[in-house]
């Protein structure tokens, strides 16, 4: 897997960037949004996102303009109807949300879901990425690839 980070930044010290992959992430999937738990670490900068809590927390002088992108991909035996939903939460409210929805699908390959925003934030901000199935059985996959959060402070 290759990700490539960019950054309005001049100064590298000014980035604050925090990179973390799932295989697959902790949780487990209900109806309910629950928070995506992804426990290996690629880069974090300044220890911002404990994998143990799936929380992203705005470091001191950190405040800026933030870009989050998160996926997961679902997998399982035959799905019936709902939606696949993955969401970013900004202190504890929704700020994002995509849902996937198809009637009947065997998932014998993955379905990806992908959400991205970018939003201003001051120090002691939080971000979490979270998950929900109506379906019954899904569950996420083993590629890390597939399953990641990004985000990375693009401005102060």
């Amino acid at each position: 897997m290759s990700i490539r980070v960019v950054s309005n930044s001049n100064n590298a010290l000014d980035l604050v960037k925090a990179i973390y992959t799932g295989a697959p992430p902790t949780i487990t999937l209900t109806g309910s949004a629950s928070i995506a738990k992804f426990g290996t670490k690629v880069i974090d900068t300044h220890s911002a996102y404990s994998a143990s809590s799936g929380v992203f927390t705005v470091p001191a002088a950190g405040a800026g303009s933030y870009d989050v992108d998160a996926a997961c991909a679902f997998t399982g035996t035959t799905i019936v109807s709902g939606a696949l939903t993955l969401q970013i939460f900004i202190n504890g409210t929704v700020a994002r949300s995509v849902s996937s929805r198809d009637d009947v699908i065997a998932l014998t390959a993955s379905k990806y879901v992908s959400v991205r925003g970018v939003f201003d934030l001051v120090a002691g901000d939080t971000i979490d990425i979270r998950a929900a199935s109506a379906r019954t059985g899904p569950s996420f996959t083993s590629t890390a690839s597939e399953n990641y959060v990004h985000i990375i402070r693009r401005s102060a």
